[in-house]
């Protein structure tokens, strides 16, 4: 009998409990993508996401998700979705809980996309949702901060509604015919989820933001993430989104100055973070060309 099919036998009787977890999880990483699956399906199948330490379930997501190999890569995706499913009762922020986001905010964005990936997690249906409910982004900023796990689940979420209306889009210009009207459809529909998804107007937004980054370190992450979101899905071209952006004026700039002065503990790295962060929003929003590089003021290039 070849040597990993003796693994992959092996790894098949060994029970599932906590003492045999560490060795189950090992297995993930064999040589042989067979022997990696079969890791995968009895971690799915027989051991509980509470068996498993924070660093054990992100690593297994990490390279799991990551797998060249589909057949592995899917069996992995099929593990979080039983973690989704049978733990946190479909709730995708529950399933965030178990992953500590803000310590592995990559693993965590990669979850919540392959959920989407498998239609394990419907963008639309939760952005109307919401629009409905007043939840997510659509509460009142005198509501109580959203989570690490909130917000980063949104911000993923509305992102996947930007670029797929985006591309939508861009298929059906490129087509005609009936083919056409299929896509212009779609994209309305994706586009139509990102509107009920976002507060009302821009300046509600902005509002939101300026709550959360001044509500003390405790919420710095989902400030952050709300502020990836503006400069990804929120306009900011036309005349109504800069005045709403300028109407926030110096409040809105002592708040952007107060998170970032949480997150990062020198001078120097709040100095580059603020210059990198205001640069990458000025160009999102299709501003670079009358707001030049501040970098290029503070090396004497322009």
């Amino acid at each position: 009998m070849p040597m990993q099919d003796v693994r992959k036998t092996v790894l098949a009787s060994l029970p599932a409990c906590k003492t045999m977890v560490t060795e189950i999880v090992a297995r993930t990483h064999d040589v042989n993508h067979e022997v990696r699956r079969t890791a995968y399906a009895i971690l799915a199948d027989k051991v509980e996401v509470t068996y498993l330490s924070v660093q054990q379930r992100v690593e297994l997501l990490r390279c799991g998700l990551g797998e060249r190999v589909a057949s592995v890569k899917k069996q992995a995706s099929l593990m979080l979705r039983t973690w989704l499913d049978e733990t946190c009762r479909a709730d995708v922020v529950k399933l965030l809980e178990y992953l500590d986001v803000q310590s592995h905010e990559d693993v965590a964005v990669s979850a919540v996309q392959a959920l989407i990936e498998a239609n394990a997690v419907n963008p639309v249906a939760m952005a109307h949702a919401a629009a409905e409910q007043s939840l997510g982004l659509r509460q009142s900023p005198d509501d109580t901060p959203l989570s690490s796990e909130e917000a980063l689940v949104w911000r993923v979420l509305c992102c996947h509604l930007h670029y797929a209306g985006k591309a939508k889009g861009q298929a059906a210009a490129a087509l005609t015919g009936t083919l056409a009207t299929v896509e212009a459809a779609a994209a309305e529909d994706q586009l139509k989820a990102l509107e009920a998804a976002l507060p009302p107007t821009v300046s509600d937004f902005m509002h939101l933001l300026s709550a959360h980054a001044n509500a003390g370190q405790e919420h710095s992450f989902a400030a952050c993430q709300l502020l990836q979101l503006a400069a990804t899905c929120v306009d900011m071209t036309d005349a109504t989104g800069r005045q709403a952006a300028a109407d926030l004026g110096t409040a809105w700039e002592a708040a952007l100055v107060k998170l970032a002065r949480h997150v990062h503990a020198s001078h120097a790295e709040l100095a580059d973070a603020m210059l990198s962060m205001l640069w990458g929003m000025f160009s999102s929003w299709g501003l670079g060309d009358e707001c030049p590089n501040p970098e290029d003021h503070l090396m004497g290039t322009s």
